[in-house]
């Protein structure tokens, strides 16, 4: 049964992946609009909400105050009601899995665009991987995404402690988010730019 205000999301549009879930939260934050949606990662292999998923919803619902329906890894359909106002500036969250620390983080990144609070919310993540198929990884995040964040106001830095792989995971990271003081910044991004240096870093580990 949808609410008046509520919009319905079907889950398995297009590729029917877990992007659509993410995003949905995030900008269920943004227009302060309730959501429902249906046939979760509809289209992959295991269905519904994985551990990733999971605890980026349940991140999200926590940090905002925002109300979460019922749901465990496998859930098909979720609700989401959201509150726009910080209700936790430190949270600590446990990732038992392999499960993308990036991906996990994503819609709190959206949220964070229009979030009401001073102040520094401190994230600490004990488990999950920095690097994974099909996930940006931290250091992505850290050099091209959080840079631009930056340019429009919203501060996002990464302390990565420990680094985690599959099949284990194990990463251990300090997330710092310093919201905008005033409106976000309008970003214009019509140049590539010139390349002024390449450099790389490797990473191993006896996993």
């Amino acid at each position: 049964m949808i609410g008046k205000n509520e919009i319905e999301i079907d889950g398995s549009h297009g590729e029917g992946g877990g992007a659509i879930l993410r995003l949905s939260a995030g900008y269920s934050i943004l227009y302060n609009t309730p959501i429902v949606i249906k046939n979760i990662r509809a289209n992959r292999s295991k269905p519904g909400l994985r551990i990733q998923h999971l605890l980026g919803l349940k991140l999200l619902a926590e940090l905002t105050g925002s109300s979460l329906s019922k749901c465990e890894v496998g859930t098909t359909e979720v609700s989401f009601i959201p509150n726009d106002t910080v209700n936790n500036m430190n949270l600590t969250i446990d990732v038992p899995t392999a499960a993308s620390v990036g991906l996990l983080l994503q819609p709190i990144q959206i949220a964070c665009l229009d979030l009401k609070t001073s102040g520094i919310i401190n994230i600490t993540l004990n488990g999950g991987a920095t690097f994974g198929k099909w996930a940006p990884s931290l250091n992505y995040l850290e050099h091209v995404t959080f840079p631009l964040f930056k340019k429009s106001g919203v501060n996002i830095e990464v302390n990565t402690l420990k680094q985690g792989f599959y099949p284990k995971g194990g990463a251990q990271v300090k997330y710092y988010i310093k919201l905008p003081e005033d409106e976000l910044k309008s970003l214009y991004l019509t140049t590539l730019g010139e390349i002024q240096q390449i450099h790389g870093e490797i990473i191993i580990t006896n996993q």
